[in-house]
């Protein structure tokens, strides 16, 4: 890599993100009623009705603005609930039963039932604008129905389907299969089978399209994926939590937020344009002990965005009041960052060069490294019958840290870049901050990586200072530290930044590589450890490449 590509004009990128503050406000509303495990909920087009279904089978329906109970529907057992896109119309499934319901939801009686499918019903979904009711069922089927004409449209064979999703114009339908990670795709107009998706999680339990039809979202044991709907391609998986199932998920009406709800009681809120972690919102209770009484089995957000609905194994609906916020411009760059005296070295793995990084001693054993083409080739050994997860005690302590000790570093502004080219059952990522105390437990303190194409630490930054990311396909980080504040970027992109008030300078920068799985060999193949900053020390007797100055160029480009 040239050093004149480490010039960019990152912070000049029409890039909009969410503030960290798009939170849900408390207290929340909490509907009680059911005496049983809740498990879906519906909004109606308007946003003036709620409905919620529990696995006893009553239907509750709700005016989510006063939170009055307006009325009870006792029904089948279990299973799915949804409004017709123009709101007359309410439909029920029956788990165990072979019907579904459709109810005016203002007097709570039935006006039509279907019974004419076989098979115990799964999942239901509405076109969004249209007359057709799809129909998930335990036969292996997906039945699509003209619900004005009582007309069976055409059948769709599909193993176990279950979570039916239509994209915006009603012109295909998503299934999940159950107990399978495979996500199903079909042209709803013809029949035709489109495609199939293979989420990166172990099981699906739930998926949903964007309001604008171009994501599907796959949620399950493992986290929740996004998939570019007309290509396939995978944009970006969510990191997960250590052992969580992701129940269930839904984007918010502008499909900026997308929320999942998880086995543990709890509901997490993602940026989805930028990948960022914006809060947990927690208050559902249930012992995870127990099993489902903690699940969070369903949520939605109103029409208008305002209101997330989320139903609970604690019996409970919860209204979480949510104030979307307007799309901010990113930070500009520290000064130090268009200072003339600004200096920037080059670790480009020569020859010779490996003499500025150290091992970690406990890890020489379990670690080699190369050079070949100026790239800096690092392998890992196998040493162990287990999985490795980010922030465990066993993988802060068998990681491979190579540290770059060429520079005195002891700065409170530096910028840090780190590129690789390939890796192969590996994280990798950069380090920057103190010095650890203690080599063996707390090898990563202060620490900001880069894993598995995402953004994390392997330690625990009070959570509001680092954000979790998720943005795939990223073949370098980049890192400015200014006096406890870091900004993050990616490809000449602004990511995100966050402050940590203890960190005023830092001291040690290196590059770290986890093996994803520690029983395998993990291969890095890294391209250029690039730094700059005003306070690094004359590097000219060093084994580094000196780059020289870098010209400034955002001023002249910010004037234009």
């Amino acid at each position: 890599m040239k050093a004149n590509q480490f010039i960019t004009t990152i912070f000049l990128i029409s890039i909009f993100v969410l503030p960290k503050t798009f939170a849900a406000d408390a207290p929340h509303t909490i509907l009680e009623g059911h005496t049983d495990a809740v498990y879906s909920v519906a909004f109606n087009p308007d946003g003036d009705m709620l409905a919620s279904k529990s696995k006893e089978g009553t239907i509750k329906i709700w005016n989510p603005i006063t939170r009055q109970l307006l009325s009870t529907i006792n029904t089948n057992t279990g299973g799915d609930i949804v409004f017709s896109p123009d709101g007359r119309l309410l439909a029920s499934g029956d788990e165990k039963g072979k019907v579904v319901n459709l109810w005016n939801p203002n007097t709570g009686k039935v006006i039509k039932t279907i019974k004419e499918h076989k098979g115990e019903v799964s999942s239901l979904a509405f076109s969004p604008h249209g007359t057709v009711l799809a129909i998930g069922t335990r036969n292996d089927k997906i039945y699509l129905w003209n619900y004005d004409t009582d007309e069976l449209l055409r059948i769709l064979g599909t193993q176990k389907p279950s979570s039916l999703s239509f994209n915006t114009d009603g012109s295909s339908l998503a299934n999940r299969v159950i107990g399978d990670r495979q996500v199903k795709v079909w042209n709803t107009n013809t029949g035709e089978f489109l495609y199939t998706f293979e989420p990166k999680v172990e099981l699906v339990f739930d998926i949903a399209f964007s309001p604008d039809g171009h994501i599907l979202a796959s949620a399950g044991w493992g986290g929740i994926d996004l998939w570019d709907a007309n290509t396939g391609e995978l944009l970006r998986s969510f990191p997960r939590q250590s052992g969580r199932f992701i129940i269930c998920v839904a984007f918010s009406p502008d499909g900026r937020v997308l929320a999942g709800g998880r086995d543990d009681k709890k509901i997490d809120l993602w940026d989805v344009d930028n990948a960022l972690f914006l809060e947990t919102l927690t208050g559902h209770t249930g012992n995870s002990r127990d099993g489902d009484t903690a699940y969070v089995y369903d949520v939605m957000f109103s029409p208008d965005g305002h209101i997330l609905a989320s139903a609970g194994g604690d019996k409970t609906v919860r209204l979480w009041e949510i104030t979307p916020q307007e799309a901010v411009e990113p930070p500009q760059p520290p000064d130090f960052l268009t200072n003339e005296n600004l200096k920037t070295w080059t670790e480009d793995f020569n020859a010779g060069h490996l003499n500025s990084w150290k091992k970690r001693e406990l890890q020489r054993e379990r670690v080699t490294w190369q050079v070949q083409n100026d790239r800096l080739h690092v392998r890992t050994k196998p040493f162990c019958n287990g999985r490795l997860n980010i922030g465990n005690r066993l993988e802060e302590q068998t990681n491979y840290t190579l540290r770059f000790t060429a520079l005195p570093i002891n700065v409170d502004q530096i910028r840090v870049k780190l590129s690789f080219v390939s890796t192969h059952n590996a994280n990798v990522g950069i380090f920057i901050g103190k010095d650890p105390q203690d080599e063996l437990i707390h090898p990563f303190e202060y620490a900001y990586q880069f894993a598995d194409h995402t953004l994390g630490s392997p330690e625990k930054f009070p959570r509001t200072s680092a954000p979790r990311i998720a943005l795939n396909n990223l073949d370098e980080i980049d890192v400015v530290f200014d006096r406890g504040h870091f900004y993050l970027y990616s490809n000449d992109e602004y990511i995100a930044d966050f402050k940590v008030d203890t960190l005023e300078t830092i001291d040690l920068l290196g590059i770290a590589v986890f093996p994803k799985i520690c029983r395998q060999v993990a291969d890095v193949v890294v391209d250029d450890f690039i730094i700059s900053g005003t306070s690094i020390p004359d590097a000219v007797s060093l084994n580094v490449r000196a780059k020289g100055k870098v010209p400034v160029l955002w001023g002249k480009l910010k004037q234009n």
